[in-house]
């Protein structure tokens, strides 16, 4: 055999070693070595979630109704605050209009609130602490726009003195007429019956 042969014969019978790349891929890569347990649990957990997540995951529910507690009592400020609004323009409106003094605050109030139909009012009265002079200038307006509407309407007892004046100034009394005095000697039997019913009609409504 020639040196040339069993060099060729020995190349082939050497046990082939690993690579040093090939025994890094085999234990996880290079870093694979520098990473604790804790670690590598810990990707392995990120990737678990990422490949189990639902597409469209659930709304978490609050079991201990903290959030609808919370909405609640937002809910109730906002009420206070807004009651408050209302009033104190109430009281603003009355004190800058004579007419209005002695009108109940119930007539003010819905007049309010029929302006707040007009989306501009809200805006007005949600920016009323910016910009208190705004607000001011239309709560008077509001007021002279209601005193105006009142004024238009008749009062009962108003009238009833108008009239009595008017009366006066023609010499023409408000008082009934004296009854005139009937002479029962004169009457028939029958007038004589009636005029007795209608003194006993004149006793019972009296």
């Amino acid at each position: 055999m020639t040196d040339a042969t069993q060099a060729v014969t020995e190349e082939k019978t050497k046990p082939e070693v690993p690579s040093k790349t090939d025994q890094e891929a085999a234990v996880g890569g290079s870093d694979a070595q520098d990473k604790t347990l804790d670690d590598l649990l810990k990707e392995g957990e990120e990737t678990f979630k990422e490949t189990s997540k639902p597409e469209d995951e659930p709304e978490k529910k609050d079991d201990t109704g903290l959030e609808l507690r919370i909405e609640k009592l937002e809910k109730s400020r906002v009420k206070e605050l807004v009651n408050k609004g209302i009033s104190e323009a109430v009281k603003a409106i009355k004190v800058s209009n004579e007419t209005l003094e002695n009108y109940p605050e119930k007539l003010v109030r819905g007049f309010i609130f029929e302006k707040a139909e007009d989306p501009r009012f809200l805006v007005a009265f949600s920016n009323r602490e910016a910009n208190p002079a705004a607000w001011n200038g239309i709560l008077k307006a509001v007021g002279k726009e209601l005193s105006e509407l009142v004024a238009e309407i008749p009062n009962p007892e108003l009238s009833a003195s108008r009239q009595a004046a008017q009366v006066a100034s023609r010499g023409v009394s408000t008082e009934p007429p004296p009854e005139e005095e009937v002479d029962v000697n004169a009457l028939s039997p029958a007038k004589f019956d009636a005029h007795l019913k209608n003194l006993d009609r004149a006793k019972a409504s009296g």
